[in-house]
C-alpha cells in the first residue's frame, strides 16, 4: 500500500526494498500501474529468498549468509546470557548483489565511468560484495 501511493505521486526511477517479498509488492504495485520494469523502473529486494528468481522479470536482490547468521545469533546469545554484563556487539557478514533483470540504468542518467579501488585495480564486476553490519557498534 505505502509502494502504491509512493508510485502515484513520485517518478522515482528505483525502490531498494527492506527485503525481497517487500520488493515483489513493489513490482505488482509498478505493474498495476502499467510501470514497466526495468524500463521505467528499477527494483532491488534484499536476502535472496528462492522465489526471488522465479517473479518477472526476475528479481535483483542481495544474497545473505544465512547459516552464518543463525550461527553468529547463537553464539551472541550464548555470549549475552554467560555475561549479561556484556552488550553492543557487532558481525560483519559477507554479502553478494545478485544482479537479475529487474534493474536498468536509468534512462536519463550518466554514463557509468569505470570506478578504481585504491589501489588503482579495476572495481569487481558481478557479483559485487560488501560488508554489513548486523549490529550496534560496541559502545
Amino acid at each position: 500500500m505505502a509502494c502504491a501511493k509512493l508510485l502515484a505521486g513520485l517518478r522515482a526511477t528505483a525502490i531498494l526494498a527492506a527485503n525481497d517479498l517487500m520488493a515483489i509488492g513493489a513490482m505488482h504495485a509498478a505493474y498495476d500501474r502499467k510501470i514497466l520494469i526495468p524500463g521505467d523502473l528499477s527494483v532491488v529486494g534484499f536476502d535472496d529468498i528462492r522465489f526471488a528468481q522465479h517473479t518477472l522479470p526476475p528479481l535483483t536482490t542481495v544474497a545473505i549468509p544465512r547459516s552464518e547468521i543463525g550461527r553468529l545469533a547463537f553464539q551472541t546469545l550464548h555470549a549475552m546470557m554467560t555475561d549479561p554484563a556484556r552488550m553492543g556487539f557487532e558481525h560483519r557478514l559477507q554479502t553478494n548483489l545478485i544482479v537479475r533483470d529487474s534493474t536498468a540504468r536509468a534512462a536519463d542518467s550518466p554514463p557509468v565511468r569505470k570506478q578504481r579501488s585504491f589501489e588503482g585495480a579495476p572495481a569487481p564486476s558481478r557479483p559485487v560484495s560488501a560488508g554489513v553490519s548486523d549490529g550496534p557498534a560496541p559502545g
